[in-house]
């Protein structure tokens, strides 16, 4: 009797692991849509991307969940991002892990990407740099000009710290400063999907505009004014 539960058991056993590989199996093999825009990876950028609206949804990528344990985090997430694919009637693409590693470039992805327009940031002429115009607001404004930061890895970081530090503005090099990336988006934590960053042409010109007021430096002393 125990030797026939315990075949019946392994027959039970061999029917899921045929099961589960035939489902990975048409997961790997299912056509997936031709990319239309980059592709956006991780939670936090991905989840901050839905909410805000800034950018144009084309895909949703989701790994296959089959003989896999989700934490609490990424099942929040998860079905967050299947409420907004019901609301909008669009399909969810359940693709194989490896799929998902060669859309993120083998770099984190949590088991979601989108296909997602990119972002650019806002271009911005020398009138509107002036800081006079939020300080007559009776608020002394933060604003954070950034030039020549070319590591995105930095960059996301620095976007991260800037939007929970509550900077007011955030301004850079249309020249020397890398572009609003997916990786930036994921170094940053998904900051940057909520943050607008401006762009100038001429970092020195905006610091001459503003040459009045005091402004805080890495390579200047405190109190000094440019």
């Amino acid at each position: 009797m125990y030797s026939a539960a315990r075949g019946g058991f392994s027959a039970i056993l061999r029917q899921a692991a045929v099961a589960q590989r035939s489902h990975l199996s048409s997961a790997n093999t299912k056509k997936i849509p031709r990319r239309r825009g980059e592709y956006l990876y991780g939670v936090a950028p991905c989840l901050a991307a839905l909410h805000t609206g800034k950018r144009q949804i084309y895909n949703i990528f989701l790994k296959s969940a089959v003989g896999t344990r989700t934490s609490e985090l990424k099942s929040t997430a998860l079905s967050e991002v299947r409420r907004y694919a019901e609301r909008r009637r669009m399909e969810i693409h359940y693709v194989s892990k490896e799929t998902l590693e060669r859309m993120s470039s083998k770099r984190p992805h949590q088991g979601i990407v989108l296909d997602v327009s990119p972002l650019s940031c806002r271009k911005m002429d020398l009138g509107d740099c002036r800081l006079e115009k939020d300080i007559l607001s009776e608020r002394l404004p933060v604003w954070l000009a950034l030039d020549g930061i070319q590591d995105p890895m930095n960059f996301g970081a620095i976007l991260r710290a800037a939007f929970f530090l509550g900077a007011d503005r955030v301004i850079t090099t249309a020249r020397n400063c890398c572009s609003l990336s997916p990786v930036v988006s994921k170094a940053s934590s998904g900051a940057m999907e909520m943050t607008t960053v401006f762009s100038i042409s001429d970092m020195s010109g905006f610091l001459s505009v503003n040459q009045k007021y005091y402004l805080e430096s890495f390579e200047g002393k405190r109190g000094n004014p440019y």
